[in-house]
């Protein structure tokens, strides 16, 4: 029941997906400094938003910025500070933070920042 659920929500979450320009233009909905090269916790947040959702990933070296997107859903700005890095993540506007999106992404956060 629980993955119908799931599969309900992606499903209607894609049928009126934002463009990125769109996602861009959303508020910050948490920003995170964390001791982590910027590279490696993207690479991180890739892998572990795949385990969800196929994610896909935009890395800048040159700007030591990547960004990493959850199609229809979310998006990570990974940038480098110092020998960390600073997350910020933003969401397509939602009516409420259906499926604990916020909540799942402070977590792949925090799990990264501990691997």
């Amino acid at each position: 029941m629980k993955a119908i659920a799931g599969s309900l929500l992606l499903l209607a979450l894609c049928a009126c997906a934002p463009s990125l320009d769109e996602l861009r233009s959303e508020p910050i909905r948490f920003t995170t400094t964390q001791p982590v090269p910027y590279d490696a916790m993207a690479n991180c947040i890739l892998a572990r938003t795949t385990e969800e959702r196929a994610g896909t990933m935009q890395m800048d070296a040159r700007h030591q910025v990547a960004y990493v997107v959850v199609p229809a859903t979310a998006e990570y700005t990974v940038r480098a500070v110092g020998g960390g890095s600073t997350v910020e993540w933003r969401r397509r506007k939602l009516i409420g933070d259906l499926g604990g999106l916020e909540e799942a992404a402070r977590a792949i956060v925090v799990r990264c920042s501990q691997a």
